[in-house]
């Protein structure tokens, strides 16, 4: 998209529609749309819905066709909730695999010789973790509720292989979490490879 990104930043895409700024990391954007018929935004206007998606792009968008319009800040209550301040990616690593964590009867040797930092804190007491489907897609995601000063990196992926493992043992092309959006208010992730799906399809 444009360098110089900012949580609550208007644009204006292609001359058609308005997006705003939710989140953003060094490859995807996180945006909500505005509604042209109600003039109200798609996501912090419906905080109260149990289940937002949050709309993505690649940065790699070009900038002919991006806009910059306003800055239009959130409340408090509003990034309380949307959390801005998470990872959309992390606890990455190309060379394991969702099946070789599930298999493997030394999970913990496996990821501390990866390159993820194990150790690393996700800063998130109550979240949601949807597992891969068999035929593609996500099903239902667990509820996860953690102590008030986060959990590990390493404890976060024991988490996520037990809840792929009950699905199906996911032969992924790498490891990773990703953020989707809000249920019940509370912020939603799925498992998936090392790659994206914003960085796969972009």
């Amino acid at each position: 998209m444009v360098d110089s990104l900012r949580v609550g930043n208007v644009y204006l895409i292609n001359n058609i529609f308005y997006i705003r700024v939710l989140a953003f990391d060094s490859v995807r954007v996180f945006f909500e749309k505005l509604d042209s018929f109600t003039e109200q935004w798609g996501v912090s206007s419906n905080l109260r819905l149990k289940y937002i998606f949050y709309g993505m792009a690649s940065r790699k968008i070009s900038s002919p066709s991006v806009k910059y319009v306003r800055f239009e800040k959130y409340s408090d209550l509003q990034l309380n909730i949307i959390r801005p301040d998470l990872p959309i990616g992390f606890a990455r690593d190309p060379s394991l695999s969702w099946s070789e964590l599930i298999e493997s009867d030394d999970m913990e040797t496996l990821l501390n010789s990866s390159s993820i930092n194990t150790e690393e804190i996700f800063h998130c007491d109550e979240f949601y973790l949807h597992p891969e489907g068999p035929k593609g897609g996500f099903r239902k995601g667990e509820r996860i509720v953690v102590d008030a000063g986060g959990i590990t990196y390493l404890e976060l992926i024991r988490k996520a292989a037990n809840i792929q493992r009950q699905v199906f043992p996911y032969e992924s092309k790498g490891i990773g979490i990703y953020r989707m959006g809000l249920q019940s208010k509370k912020p939603t992730f799925y498992i998936g490879d090392y790659f994206s799906r914003a960085e796969v399809y972009s």
